[in-house]
Order: C-alpha cells, then structure tokens, then sequence
C-alpha cells in the first residue's frame, strides 16, 4: 500500500478530545512459495531489528516505519553495509497511529530471513536515508522470523524446523551461490550461552487452566510448573495470524503475576490454538505439552512501544445507529466480477442477522479513486494507487480512534474499508466449484468478520481461519465467532464513551434468510446522482417505490435539509444551493423504513 491509499479523515470531529488514530489491516492469503520470492527479490539476507523510526508522507495522510536491520548474511544481491532499512507501512508518530496487518509489521529484536526489493515509496526530504532502503516482496509472507528456543522458522504461510541445517540449505539452492558472512550472529552465540547457564533448571513440569479460552478479551491463564525464575520472563503463544507457524510473545502488560511457580496473563489478541511456551529471563524456553483451544479473538488495538492492549468498540457513526458501507462504481456495477455485489449483500445480511451488528448498504457508488477516509468503501484493488501485495485475497482496514477519558483511554472504530483482489479466480456460484478457485462470499464474511473487529483462529474449518483454502466454501459463522461479536456488539451499545461520542444501536431493520432485505431492494429502486453534488441532486425512483421524505444531515448530525417526497416527481431535483460544501448524510424514509447514504458537496 502507498501513502495514497488510506486518510484519516473521520467522520466525528471533536476539537477538544485527544484524538489517536489506528489502521489495522486484516487479510486472508494465498501462498507464495520460498522459491518465487527469491527469484522475484533483488536482495535476500539474514538480519535483526535494533531500531524503528516512524513518520508521517508529506501529504500527512500515511506513516511509514523504517526498521533498522543490521545484516549478518547476504544470500542473495550485494551490500556495502552491515546496516539497511526496511521500510514497512504503519507506526506511531506522537498521538496518531496506524497499524496494519498482513503488510509486514517487524518487532524489536526480531532476527530472521528477508526477502526484499529497492524501496519506491515516496519518503519526505526530511526521512531520505544513505542507508540502502527495502521494502519486503509479498508483505508478510517476505520476512521468515526465526525462533531459537525452539529452532524454528516460520513466515505467515510456511515454516520449518532447522534454521542452519535445512532453512539455509534451500535457499542455497535456489540461488545457487555461497552464503556472504558479513557479521557475527550474536543471537545464536547468546542463545548458546544463555542455554549452558540454564540447561540445569529450564522451566519445566508446564501446565495450565483454563484449557480452553479466548484472545484479546482480558481472559486470564494461569500457568504452574517450576524453575520459572523469579525475575519476569515470558510467554509465548502459536501465532493465529500464521496459522501456527510461528510463536507470539505476550505483552508485558499482559503479564499479572510471576514467580518461580505460578504465572497469571491475559491472553494476547493474536494468540491461537497450540502449545505454550514458558522462557526465563535468559529466554531458554520449554514448550507445554499441553495443547491451549482458543476459540475466538477480538482485535485489539496496541499501544506503541507496545506496553498496553486494548479492546475497542463501534459507534453511531453515520448518525443513523451504525455504519454505511459505499460500493465503488465498479464493484456497484460488478463491471470487474459479476456477482460480487450480491455476494457482499447476503454476507452482511447474515452479520447482521447474527449479532445485529448496524451495517446498511448505501446505494450510491462511491468515487473509484480508493479509499479516501471519508466513508466505509469496499472495492477491487483495480481501483487504488497499489493493489495489494502479492498472495492477499482481500484486506480490511479498520481506523480506530483513542479518546482519553477520566476512566482511561478508550478506542473506537472510526473508518472501515476493505479492498480484494481483483486478479483471483473468484467463484460466485453455489455449486461446482473449481480446485483452483476461491469462493467470494466467505472471503467477504471473513473481512466481514474483521470488520466487526474479530481477529484470527487456528482452525482450518473456521471461517476466522487465517487463510482460504482454493475449491473450499464455507460460508458458516461458527459459534464461538458470532458468541465474540456479539460480546464487541454488546459493548459497543452500552459501554458509553466519554464526551457523549453516541453509541451504536441495534439494527432494527428486516433480517430475512435469503438476503432479499429492504436495503438490497431499495438499492435497486433509487438512484441518487451525481455523487460529489454542486447545486443539483436528483432523486431517481426507477420502481415507484413509495417515498416519504428526505434528510440530509451534517457529521456532527445536525439536520441542515427536509424535504417531502410524497408527490415527488419518477426523477425528483433537491436544490443544495444553501448548504455549504462538506460532507453530508443523506437519509430517504420510504413505505415505513428508511436507508441512508454520504454525499460530498462541492
């Protein structure tokens, strides 16, 4: 994703709040084999984090991260130095932020294989480098993280047992040149010493209750065993975003009590079902033979140097209870995909007949110019700056904002946006799905999914399984994931948030079986253009379907037009020469329900 992609313009202005603001991105993947990335990458080395700078474009709209790695091998390409950047999207700048997953977000200290190209974002003067700058080829999947504790290495997709003996191997092969020393591995000789000076007492006799659990809900674990040590150590967990391939630590804010015996912690966001793994201060690590089931996740958003989690919360964000979905004029029109607007249509009648989570379909298109910050769109990547990277089915991007409150900081969905691949071999149908294909509508319910801020599970029958299986279709919530919507769905319509930022309502419209709800048919009805408006908006009502009234109101809610449509016109004109330009909420009442739609006046 370029600085172009996402904005933050958010929808509730409130000068006198601390506003924070996240993007956190959220993907299914198809996978793109060791082989390809090496040959499709400039430069392959082995290297570790030992520092992060963040900053924002120089339009304001994108931060951007550049990761310091120093380079101990080169497998592939030639360097110069020991250090390089890689450079990765999102970060924290002050009080603003962005997060996204799936485009690869590198930790301090973390020491693996990169796979990387020449960096072509547009950095500002003032964040140009000497320093070589890369970015990773295909995301996530271009960094493999090594974990020594258990000689593993593992990228979102793929993982391995042997990270000399057989992961340095396969590369070789596949350049077919020596491996380049450039400097000495301290990890792996402070791995060693640290393993001589434990091997005697390394935490052992692991176990844990409860055994089954959730993530990112404040869920408490407690873990006896012994030889724990008395200082903090940490806990590590199978990695729900790579399947299991890898592990991920706790916070340490997460971490409530240690001691020799006894260890109590909140379950991570990202942690999935697996084994546990128990290190001492010197990181020598013992994995359970226990195996922990989580069966749900919620996202949760994570303070930056990462030292505080927290769960978040929808709003009213359209004024009308919830949030409006706005199609792209070709994802409207399903000019690239026949049939995904239908598929997206049921995916949120079934979200919402589930948890009754307020999402409306607007039946006017939004501009195909990507996603601008203004509204929740939902495109194809043909529209935006970049498509997305290599081997993403589709991401969602969830903009949360952080109000500091006289009870804590408190995060709530500002934005939401997701984008998919247009270049798949989507499958539209109901029957006769092809080996290679993968079905759009459960990969629309699983974006769905995070939009109503679900994380991942490590269950390949889930429909919140981090990646879709070609010639599969699954197109079932399953229970734990509607039971932690409807936990997010609860909260969001009754934990209030300071300064009166007005709280989520039930949708209370038609919840029918087959997706035929009273939006999808007005859609179809009334057509509202152009979109943006100068002077004149006109009303088309193409059925004769049965109008009442119109409403337009402005962000804050302020009802700024009215007007009576019981005698309108088959193409009724509303005159907007009186309000100033904005954006604004357009609210049309029809035969006892309603349905609302954005405009932009110029």
């Amino acid at each position: 994703m370029t600085k172009n992609i996402i904005s933050h313009l958010a929808l509730f202005v409130v000068a006198f709040l601390l506003n924070i603001n996240v993007i956190n991105a959220q993907s299914t993947l198809l996978e793109i084999p060791l082989e390809q990335q090496i040959e499709k990458s400039s430069t392959v080395l082995e290297g570790k984090v030992i520092a992060k700078t963040s900053y924002w474009d120089d339009n304001h709209k994108m931060i951007y991260t550049a990761n310091t790695v120093e380079v101990y091998k080169v497998f592939k390409g030639k360097l110069n130095t020991e250090i390089v950047e890689v450079i990765t999207l999102g970060g924290f700048v002050g009080d603003k932020g962005i997060v996204a997953s799936h485009v690869l977000d590198l930790k301090m200290g973390e020491l693996g294989v990169f796979t990387l190209n020449e960096d072509d974002t547009k950095l500002s003067v003032a964040h140009k480098s000497n320093t070589p700058q890369y970015k990773a080829y295909s995301g996530s999947q271009g960094f493999y993280r090594y974990s020594l504790s258990t000689n593993e290495v593992a990228n979102t997709l793929q993982a391995r047992k042997g990270i000399t003996s057989s992961f340095y191997k396969e590369i070789t092969n596949v350049t077919g040149k020596p491996v380049i020393e450039m400097k000495t591995n301290p990890d792996a000789k402070t791995s060693n010493t640290a393993a001589s000076k434990s091997s005697q007492f390394p935490p052992r006799n692991i176990a844990f209750s409860p055994t089954t659990i959730t993530a990112g809900t404040k869920s408490i674990l407690t873990i006896t065993g012994n030889e724990f040590g008395d200082f903090v150590g940490s806990v590590a967990f199978r990695d729900a975003d790579s399947g299991g391939r890898g592990f991920i630590d706790a916070l340490n804010s997460e971490i409530l009590f240690w001691s020799d015996t006894e260890i109590r912690l909140e379950v991570p966001s990202a942690a999935g079902t697996g084994e546990i793994v128990v290190r001492d201060v010197n990181r020598v690590g013992t994995l359970s033979s226990q195996i922990l089931t989580v069966t749900s996740s919620e996202s949760n958003v994570v303070t930056d140097p990462e030292n505080e989690s927290f769960q978040v919360q929808h709003i009213n964000n359209n004024n009308f209870g919830g949030y409006t979905w706005e199609l792209s004029s070709r994802f409207l029109e399903d000019a690239d995909h026949p049939g995904a607007r239908s598929a997206f249509q049921r995916s949120v009648e079934t979200w919402r007949c589930e948890t009754g989570i307020n999402w409306i379909i607007s039946n006017s298109p939004t501009q195909d110019n990507g996603l601008d910050g203004s509204g929740h769109i939902v495109t194809f990547d043909n529209t935006i700056v970049e498509p997305l990277d290599a081997g993403i089915l589709g991401s969602t991007f969830s903009t949360y904002s952080g109000v500091l409150c006289p009870t804590g900081l408190m995060w709530f969905v500002s934005d939401l946006d997701i984008v998919f691949s247009t270049d798949m071999d989507w499958f539209f149908g109901e029957e006769g799905i092809g080996n290679g294909q993968f079905d759009f509508e459960e990969v629309v319910l699983h974006e769905l999914g995070h939009a109503h801020q679900l994380g991942h599970v490590i269950d390949i029958d889930n429909l919140m399984h981090f990646a879709s299986l070609p010639g599969q279709k699954n197109r079932e919530i399953d229970a734990g994931s509607i039971a932690a919507a409807n936990n997010i769905q609860l909260r969001s319509t009754t934990n209030q948030i300071c300064l009166n930022i007005p709280l989520m309502t039930a949708f209370a419209g038609n919840c029918s079986t087959d997706g035929s709800d009273d939006t999808v048919e007005v859609s179809e009805a009334i057509t509202i253009f152009p979109n943006p408006v100068e002077d004149q908006l006109f009303i088309q009502n193409v059925s004769g379907i049965a109008l009442n009234d119109i409403s337009i109101y402005d962000v804050s809610g302020r009802r700024v037009m009215f007007k009576d449509l019981r005698a309108a016109a088959p193409t009724e004109r509303v005159d907007l020469q009186q309000i100033n330009p904005g954006l604004y909420f357009i609210n049309i009442s029809y035969e006892g329900d309603d349905f609302t739609s954005r405009i932009i006046i110029r």
